[in-house]
């Protein structure tokens, strides 16, 4: 698959562009991400 580079700005802007409930799901996934790297992020310093 090939790698397309865009900006911050750029990507906020694809995602603005998307109807509500395409929103949602990206929040979600990026929730759900947030949450993943912060068990890994506790594991660590417990560890």
């Amino acid at each position: 698959m090939p790698t397309l580079i865009v900006t911050d700005e750029q990507v906020i802007e694809l995602v603005d562009q998307l109807p509500p409930e395409r929103k949602q799901a990206i929040l979600f996934a990026l929730a759900k991400n947030a949450v993943e790297e912060r068990s890994t992020r506790m594991a660590y310093a417990e560890g």
